[in-house]
């Protein structure tokens, strides 16, 4: 959980380095509602609507013929690219 409701960039890359590794597709998806029902001041989620929308599959196959950080960087900027964030 994030202070502000949306996802930093620093947990973004755990997801594109799994991806780059493993050669497993990258599902982004843009989270709507979730910081409503659960900021992070509260020891508890409150009800709320939350929405999940799943975007086209990234994937790693093209980037992995580059230097590592290169290619997490060419995950990262392509998964902003498709608006996988996490909305308040």
């Amino acid at each position: 959980r994030s202070t502000a409701g949306w996802m930093e960039p620093r947990l973004r890359e755990g997801a594109a380095r799994l991806a780059y590794e493993t050669g497993a597709p990258l599902i982004p998806a843009t989270i709507t509602g979730a910081f409503r029902a659960w900021p992070h001041f509260q020891p508890l989620p409150q009800p709320a609507r939350i929405r999940v929308r799943y975007h086209e599959p990234i994937d790693p196959a093209p980037f992995r013929a580059l230097p590592e950080e290169q290619a997490i960087e060419g995950l990262l900027a392509e998964l902003r690219r498709r608006g996988a964030t996490s909305q308040p």
